[in-house]
């Protein structure tokens, strides 16, 4: 969509006060033009990228004597040049950083400042706010309330409630994820038997979940670490599932 950004008055006309400009419009978030009315005189546009001005300094000078003036407007002295307004620029590229935030990102949360965006992916939930973000792969239930660890954040506090809709989509989202994409995670050391246990994440189909359940004990809950149904022969079971085997942090 082609916006104007900024006019550059030339000359008044006759004894009213009306100015006949050129026009500095945008072509494109990326793209400006400096133009006389561009349907009467398509061929004098000059175009520019606003790439070309991010790392200059001072004042920003365009040349309009590319675009031959006097010959429309012989009558009257015509500037050579302008300065366009730094600020154009700088609001310009704040959009464009603001447009990629929000690509992609299935909840913004305009009610904090700066906004907090969040996306997801790979079975996994991604809060952006400001130079800081945080990636994060389950929640937690805390008053029972659906919280996440935000400690990368910098909110000083270290959880963060999710609202309704980001806490169902990011369950559902790694309710999917896991399906597919299983993995036995470690659990702990047994003293008594001297296996290293893992819980496996994700929910096979029941043809899968047939040939390995032998490699499963229930620990029921008795114990924080030790409890429901965990394997120690992770590589067994791993064939089996598919499934990747990791060490949490």
């Amino acid at each position: 969509m082609v916006n104007a950004l900024y006019e550059i008055p030339l000359f008044k006309t006759g004894n009213k006060d009306y100015w006949t400009n050129l026009q500095v419009v945008s072509v494109n978030p990326e793209t400006f033009h400096v133009q006389i009315n561009s349907e009467a005189y398509p061929h004098r546009i000059l175009t520019f990228n606003d790439e070309d001005f991010e790392n200059t300094r001072g004042p920003i000078v365009i040349d309009l004597k590319p675009l031959n003036l006097e010959k429309y407007y012989g009558e009257t002295e015509l500037p050579t040049e302008f300065e366009l307004p730094r600020e154009i620029l700088t609001e310009r590229a704040e959009a464009r950083r603001l447009f990629l935030l929000a690509k992609g990102a299935f909840w913004i949360d305009h009610s904090v400042d700066p906004p907090r965006y969040f996306y997801i992916s790979c079975g996994e939930l991604r809060i952006k706010q400001g130079d800081k973000e945080v990636t994060v792969n389950k929640i937690n239930k805390i008053e029972g309330k659906n919280v996440v660890k935000v400690e990368a954040l910098e909110l000083g506090h270290p959880c963060l409630e999710l609202r309704g809709p980001v806490a169902r989509a990011f369950e559902a989202e790694k309710k999917d994820h896991d399906r597919w994409f299983p993995k036995l995670v470690f659990r702990g050391h047994s003293l008594l038997d001297g296996l290293d246990y893992f819980e496996l994440i994700g929910v096979p189909d029941k043809g899968r979940w047939a040939k390995v359940e032998r490699y499963f004990h229930d620990f029921g809950t008795g114990d924080k670490i030790f409890n429901g149904r965990l394997t120690g022969y992770p590589k067994a079971a791993a064939r089996i599932l598919g499934a990747s085997i990791e060490v949490e942090s």
